[in-house]
């Protein structure tokens, strides 16, 4: 069967599956935008559970011929789809490698944050002294936001 003729034949969750296989498999920053697309429509209730997003998201981080935005947005999706242990679990994975890029670092920062408790302070101090101001700062934001849970 052509391409042509498949989307054509396709409706509803088999159109929207077939679209997002399509665009996975484009490199480039059409992926991350996918992600985002995929959480829209979760949250609009109309296909994907938050483990199909966490999957796809981190699948796409794990590729090396990303771009950097690609990245980004990737762990960001990744961090807020995923099992909050699980997210907690791969931020600080990020935190701790050895040369994450500054962007990914700070948003692996920012999910400890979100979804951290104070067990987790440790691992933010070391960055609060960054000499690159987008980690510090978010180590400090994050810092503050775990402080202020009860």
């Amino acid at each position: 069967m052509s391409d042509n003729i498949r989307w054509v034949q396709c409706q509803g969750q088999e159109l929207i599956d077939l679209i997002l296989e399509e665009a996975l498999a484009h490199e480039g920053s059409l992926r991350g935008s996918t992600l985002l697309a995929m959480e829209t429509i979760c949250d609009e209730g109309l296909a994907f559970s938050r483990e199909e997003i966490a999957e796809n998201a981190i699948s796409i981080y794990a590729n090396s011929s990303n771009d950097l935005a690609t990245n980004i947005t990737s762990i960001q999706v990744y961090l807020r789809n995923a099992e909050a242990t699980e997210s907690i679990a791969k931020a600080i994975q990020i935190s701790e490698s050895e040369y994450p890029s500054p962007p990914v670092l700070a948003a692996a920062i920012s999910a400890l944050g979100d979804l951290g408790d104070r067990s987790h302070l440790p691992s933010l101090l070391k960055f609060i002294n960054s000499d690159n101001p987008l980690i510090k700062n978010s180590a400090f934001k994050a810092h503050a936001r775990i402080r202020k849970k009860r």
